[in-house]
């Protein structure tokens, strides 16, 4: 098992070798406006087809204990700001009515302080400052909320706009507000800007994208049966399930693949994605921190990248066949994830669809865990996938919450769901080398509710369903035959628009 796990890991070493090598990034012309990487142009086009949304809004927050001077407080936030040229920035519209970026010398933080009575009313505070939209063009795209429960008790919301920062720049702004580093970073946001245009490019693009283009060749939509229409247009209002999964045993199955749990997890996320929709052929967005170089790892930028990692189901294999598909899958993906999605997308040009994502519809993440009970989240979600997976290690378990588009899907369905990934996951374990779409992923629950359901001493009357409904019309026409989202028909209304349809 090591000399696998020996093997594996020096094929990713060196997949991964070339990434971020270069000569020293280059500060741009002093008083020179840089360009827009590509990941914020696209954010920025986006913002564009939804206005005033509050989908691209990072909430990062602290609980702040102790006797604390607002004053200073305010002077750390505009210390923050100053030390990190993105969180300057603006993006109006040029005269072509294509964006333009502005970075202002200083920038006061907007930090709006408010006296609560309790706990309920601290997070109603913040999570109502966390949905608030951002104006691109005038900013400042970051803002801060401090709710005072007690003189010396305090919950503190730092928001901040998407297209200037990432998980990794939240986490970093928050360090820094409470720990000030000596210095700030030798780069500014627009000098990476200047060079990931300058670096994707000639050969290296071309490279990229014939890697990615055979990796995606044949990539369909993934349908995931809806419990409401779609809507016309992509919207972004979340709600999210938690789970807490004990994964010590499936942890050990990867090891012995060779396996990282990242890799497990996703091979084990695509096979119940696969048996709930019908679909194999389809992406799981994937993101990396896309911190390639030293230089980049204290600056607050948009440096995140979305890999689609194709679901390797084909001819039906045992479970611990495809994690050996995946593993080798993600390494090679790896090599090649400094080609922004937005490059990807614009070039591979699919067939457009404002009512979902393009090429990927679900997302997955396995993330460092946070869990000191002293963070103060608010109680706000949005989404831009129709499914998300975010998982965080604990010891032996798996801290597990499901983000899901709330006009999509209804709650009791993603609660359903994790059910079914919990049973799942023990199953490869018990059978790893049983085809994925043959083990058993029903919880015990849903196989009792089966039985109830299939259980009757009845004899069955014979005739179709349609020939049983127009009969019992006919015995008791106005009883309730249908109930959806309280809306109901008797069974004589149910049989005129029967018969209106055929």
């Amino acid at each position: 098992m090591d000399e696998r796990r020996t093997r594996v890991q020096a094929r990713f070493r060196k997949a991964v070798a070339g990434l971020g090598a270069a000569e020293q990034i280059p500060r741009r012309a002093e008083g020179s406006d840089p360009p827009l990487s590509f990941a914020q142009e696209r954010l920025w086009f986006m913002e564009q087809f939804a206005p005033g949304t509050s989908a691209y809004v990072l909430p990062v927050s602290a609980r702040l204990r102790g006797p604390l001077d607002v004053e200073r407080l305010r002077e750390s936030l505009d210390a923050v700001v100053a030390r990190h040229e993105s969180l300057r920035m603006t993006f109006p519209a040029g005269p072509d009515g294509r964006p333009e970026v502005r970075v202002a010398d200083r920038v006061r933080v907007p930090l709006r302080v408010v006296d609560v009575p309790g706990e309920a009313a601290a997070r109603q505070v913040l999570s109502a400052d966390a949905a608030l939209p951002f104006e691109l063009a005038d900013g400042p795209l970051l803002r801060a909320t401090l709710v005072r429960l007690a003189p010396d008790d305090h919950a503190l919301l730092v928001a901040v706009h998407h297209i200037v920062a990432d998980g990794w720049s939240a986490d970093l702004i928050l360090r820094e507000l409470l720990t000030p580093p000596q210095s700030g970073p030798r780069l500014g946001f627009g000098d990476y800007a200047l060079w990931q245009r300058e670096r994707l490019s000639g050969d290296r693009l071309a490279g990229d994208l014939a890697f990615w283009r055979a990796e995606l060749d044949g990539l369909q939509v993934l349908d995931l049966p809806l419990d409401r229409p779609r809507p016309a247009r992509q919207t972004f209002r979340g709600g999210w399930h938690d789970v807490e999964l004990d994964v010590a045993a499936f942890r050990e199955l990867c090891r012995a693949e060779g396996a990282t749990l990242y890799m497990g997890l996703l091979a084990a996320f695509q096979v119940l994605l696969a048996r709930w929709s019908g679909t194999t052929g389809f992406a799981v967005g994937s993101p990396v921190a896309g911190r390639t170089r030293p230089e980049f790892e204290d600056m607050v930028g948009l440096f995140v990248n979305l890999l689609p990692l194709r679901a390797r189901l084909a001819g039906a294999p045992g479970f611990a066949e495809l994690l050996r598909r995946t593993r080798d899958g993600a390494i090679e993906v790896y090599g090649h994830q400094e080609l922004p999605f937005e490059k990807l997308v614009a070039e591979l040009d699919p067939e457009r669809d404002v009512s979902r994502p393009p090429l990927v519809q679900v997302l997955f993440a396995l993330q460092s865990y946070r869990g000191d009970g002293e963070g103060f989240e608010p109680d706000s979600t949005t989404t831009r996938f129709d499914l998300e997976l975010y998982a965080a290690e604990r010891g032996e378990l798996l801290q597990g919450r499901f983000v899901y588009n709330a006009e999509l899907f209804r709650p009791e369905t993603i609660e359903r769901l994790a059910r079914r990934f919990a049973a799942l996951l023990r199953a490869v374990v018990a059978s790893p080398d049983v085809p994925v779409g043959r083990l058993d992923i029903l919880p015990d629950e849903e196989r009792k509710q089966l039985a109830r359901w299939n259980a009757t001493d009845r004899e069955h009357p014979g005739g179709t369903l349609h020939d049983l409904v127009f009969e019992q019309a006919e015995r008791t026409p106005d009883a309730t035959a249908v109930v959806f989202e309280g809306d109901r028909l008797t069974y004589r209304e149910l049989a005129e628009r029967a018969r209106a349809v055929a």
